[in-house]
C-alpha cells in the first residue's frame, strides 16, 4: 500500500509515500520527475509531489481497482484504466474530463503517446484500441490473448504489446502525416522545453535523505542534452522546429526563470541612479555583491549589481537581462552573446555560440564554430572569473569587481555621498 522514492545512484531510500487503502497497482513519474502519479486497489488514483512527499489530491471515479495510469508528456493530462473496464482521462487538476467505453474486460494497460495526441490502451478482451482524446475509438487491434503491457518505440512508429500468451507482438503503425513548414518556435512545444529545464537545473527537486532540496538554481545543459532534447520534439511530432529557435528559447525561458529585475527603490543603502542597475532574485544573502562595470562602448560607465544568485545573458536581443545596443559599434556582438552564471562570490561566464567570440583578458574563450559534419556547436565550457578580469564583446568592455563585506555591513549609496 505504499510507494517508495530511491536514488538510482546510492539505491538509498528517498521517503516512502503512504495514503492508498489497498495495493498499489501501477505508478509512473512525470517527464520532468517533479510528480508522482501512483493507482491502487482501492479505486483511486493519487498525485504527489515527489520532492516533498506530499499527496497534491486524489482522484476518484473509477468502481474497481485501478490496473494502469500514466501521465502525458507535455504534463496536462492523465490516463487510467481499471477493472470496471473502462479509461478515464483526467487534468492534473484532478478533474475527470470524459470515461472511455469500448472494452469488454478489464483494462490492464493505457499509455498516452508521445505527442500527446492519442491514447492506446490493452485489455483482457484480447484487443488494443487507440483513442482520440474526444473519446472516440479510432481502431482496435485483435491478439491472441489477454493484453498486459503495451510499449511505444520513441518515434512512435511501432507498438509492442505482451499478454498471456508467450509472444510479444510487434505493431507497425500507419500515422497521417501533416508536412508543416519549418519554424523557430511553437508554444505547443514550450511543456517540454519547461520538463528540460526543470530537469536540467540541477538537484534543486531531489531531495536530501532529510526531505530537503539541494543545489544550484542555475540551469545548465551540454550539447548531448539539446540534441536529446531536439529528439523528443521529433517523436512529439514538432520535429519541424529549428534547433536554434528551439536553442534561443531555452535560453530565453531559463533567463525567466532565474533572472527578477529588483523594483525601483528610493532607499540610500542600495543604487538606483540612471548608471547603476541591481539584480536580485529570491535567494537570500547579503554580504557579497558582484559588479561589472562598463569602460568602452556606448554603455560605458554603467554599473549592474548583483547580490545573489542568477543567470545573466548578455547579448542585442531585447530579452536580454543586460542589452547592449543594436547599432554600428555594436555589430560584432550577437543577439545572445554569452551569459553570466553567478553565485556569489563565484562568478562563471561562457559563450552562448557568438559569431564574434568572447575575450576573457583579451584571450577568446568560445565563439561559434563547424563541427566535422558541418553543424554548428551548441556546447561551450564554462570559465571561472575572479575580481579585476576584463570581458570584451565585440567594441564594448567590462570590468568585474567581487566585493565582500560581513553580512551585518551596511551598503552605502557612494553615488549620494558625491553630491
Amino acid at each position: 500500500r505504499t510507494l517508495k522514492l530511491w536514488d538510482l545512484t546510492s539505491g538509498d531510500c528517498l521517503r516512502t509515500l503512504e495514503g492508498h487503502g489497498g495495493e498499489v497497482t501501477t505508478v509512473a513519474i512525470s517527464a520532468d520527475g517533479r510528480y508522482g502519479l501512483s493507482g491502487s486497489a482501492d479505486r483511486t488514483l493519487k498525485l504527489w509531489d515527489l520532492t516533498s512527499g506530499d499527496c497534491l489530491r486524489t482522484l476518484e471515479g473509477h468502481s474497481a481497482a485501478v490496473r494502469s495510469a500514466g501521465l502525458s508528456a507535455d504534463q496536462k493530462l492523465i490516463v487510467s484504466g481499471g477493472d470496471d473496464q473502462t479509461l478515464k482521462l483526467w487534468n492534473l487538476n484532478g478533474d475527470c474530463l470524459r470515461t472511455l467505453n469500448a472494452h469488454a474486460a478489464a483494462v490492464q494497460t493505457v499509455l498516452i503517446t508521445p505527442d500527446s495526441r492519442f491514447i492506446i490502451s490493452g485489455s483482457a478482451d484480447q484487443s488494443v484500441k487507440l483513442w482520440s482524446l474526444n473519446g472516440d475509438c479510432l481502431w482496435t487491434l485483435n491478439t491472441s490473448a489477454p493484453v498486459r503491457s503495451l510499449a511505444f518505440s520513441s518515434d512512435s512508429r511501432y507498438l509492442l504489446s505482451a499478454g498471456d500468451d508467450p509472444a510479444l507482438t510487434l505493431w507497425l503503425l500507419d500515422w497521417d502525416l501533416v508536412d508543416t513548414l519549418p519554424a523557430a518556435w511553437d508554444e505547443g512545444a514550450r511543456p517540454y522545453l519547461d520538463a528540460f529545464l526543470t530537469l536540467h537545473q540541477p538537484r534543486t527537486s531531489t531531495p536530501d535523505a532529510s526531505g530537503a532540496a539541494v543545489g544550484s538554481s542555475v540551469a545548465n545543459w551540454t550539447d548531448s542534452d539539446l540534441q536529446r532534447l531536439l529528439r523528443t520534439l521529433q517523436q512529439a511530432g514538432y520535429g519541424w522546429l529549428q534547433p536554434e529557435g528551439v536553442r534561443q528559447q531555452l535560453l530565453r525561458m531559463a533567463q525567466a526563470a532565474t533572472v527578477k529585475p529588483a523594483l525601483p527603490t528610493t532607499d540610500s543603502t542600495v543604487f538606483a541612479t540612471a548608471f547603476v542597475t541591481e539584480f536580485t532574485t529570491a535567494f537570500g544573502g547579503p554580504g557579497t555583491r558582484v559588479i561589472l562595470s562598463f569602460t568602452s562602448g556606448s554603455l560605458k560607465g554603467q554599473e549592474f549589481i548583483f547580490r545573489e544568485r542568477t543567470t545573466c545573458i548578455l547579448g542585442r536581443a531585447k530579452d536580454c537581462q543586460i542589452q547592449l545596443p543594436n547599432d554600428e559599434q555594436h555589430n560584432t556582438v550577437s543577439r545572445y552573446h554569452c551569459a553570466l552564471e553567478i553565485e556569489p562570490p563565484a562568478v562563471r561566464i561562457r559563450d552562448l555560440g557568438s559569431l564574434h567570440g568572447t575575450y576573457l583578458n583579451g584571450q577568446l574563450i568560445g565563439k561559434r564554430s563547424p563541427n566535422p559534419n558541418g553543424q554548428a556547436a551548441t556546447e561551450f565550457p564554462t570559465h571561472e572569473l575572479t575580481s579585476g578580469d576584463e570581458i570584451r564583446l565585440g567594441k564594448a568592455a567590462m570590468r568585474l569587481s567581487i566585493e565582500i563585506r560581513p553580512a551585518e555591513a551596511t551598503w552605502v549609496d557612494e553615488t549620494a555621498l558625491n553630491h
